[in-house]
């Protein structure tokens, strides 16, 4: 079965509510409503957002006390450096590319206070990610001081690339096992991001003999909601850059993707920038300002010879 795009351009979506139904549905099923019933909804769900937040804020504040006296190295000054795993697909993996990249924004900034680990695996969907977790667990950090998720974009795949698919029901049972393997650790979740649907029809004629999208905008849209569910459920930071490219976008995506999957330096910038808001307001202590320097600054060992 060929899924067909459902919108000439992305326009602003109200986010899935009853993701048991959604899931029944296929991905050009999906409407947006504008009747009294859908606003209700969307009051409900800011309100459910507040409480959920709150539980949020509540659990890291226990899971504070608790990661502070389990890691004793946390701003002791004893010489060890704090260690940030990111755990992703092509998303992660290119974030290093350039130095405008996410990544690299992300280990700049951190410099001589933690070391950014990339674990983004080109093509990996949540099945994979975990697998290798499990089978080679020394390729990612054992006791980091912040985890950071970003999985989807592949599980969400269809066409030509629904090899790489990995149902609802599915992906949401590998990114509560991956989130699992680090109980008592900050951790935040990643939404995977918008799709332009005809970028990547464009994409597929160049690079393959099909002339299909390998990815829908609204079907991704499900994979985020349960991305964003399972981070709130479990009481974890969530950066949902589903919603942050939808907001800034205004209809029109392409200044911020390349290839309407991957991102352009403009959507980098989107990305760290909401990774930074989310580590500050969910796990402040784990912010680069509040984290000790490895070594002394040379003006103060000059400062000794004086």
């Amino acid at each position: 079965e060929i899924l067909s795009i459902t919108s000439s351009s992305p326009q602003k979506r109200a986010r899935p509510h009853a993701l048991s139904k959604m899931a029944e549905r296929p991905p050009t099923a999906f409407r947006t409503t504008t009747t009294a019933k859908s606003t209700r909804r969307k009051h409900f769900k800011r309100l459910g957002g507040f409480v959920l937040a709150a539980m949020a804020s509540i659990a890291g504040y226990f899971l504070a006390t608790t990661w502070k006296f389990s890691n004793p190295s946390n701003g002791s000054g004893d010489g060890n450096r704090e260690q940030i795993l990111l755990v992703g697909d092509s998303l992660t993996q290119r974030g290093f590319d350039s130095k405008k990249g996410w990544v690299s924004k992300l280990a700049s900034t951190y410099a001589r206070r933690a070391d950014v680990i990339n674990r983004g695996y080109s093509g990996y969907n949540t099945k994979w990610v975990f697998d290798l977790m499990t089978r080679k667990p020394n390729l990612f950090v054992k006791k980091p001081t912040l985890v950071v998720v970003f999985l989807g974009a592949n599980d969400a795949a269809v066409n030509h690339k629904r090899e790489y698919a990995v149902s609802l029901d599915e992906y949401e049972k590998n990114m509560r096992a991956i989130l699992s393997m680090y109980k008592n650790v900050p951790r935040i979740v990643v939404t995977p991001p918008p799709i332009i649907e005809k970028d990547r029809v464009q994409h597929a004629r160049e690079t393959t003999a099909f002339n299909t999208p390998d990815r829908l905008y609204q079907h991704t849209e499900k994979y985020a909601a349960v991305a964003e569910k399972v981070g709130r459920e479990m009481g974890v930071g969530v950066a949902d850059a589903f919603d942050r490219f939808e907001k800034l976008g205004g209809g029109d995506l392409s200044e911020y993707f390349t290839d309407g999957l991957h991102f352009s330096e403009r959507g980098e910038e989107v990305l760290f920038e909401l990774v930074m808001e989310t580590i500050k307001h969910t796990y402040p202590w784990v912010s680069w300002e509040r984290l000790n320097l490895d070594a002394p600054l040379h003006g103060e060992l000059a400062e000794k010879n004086t």
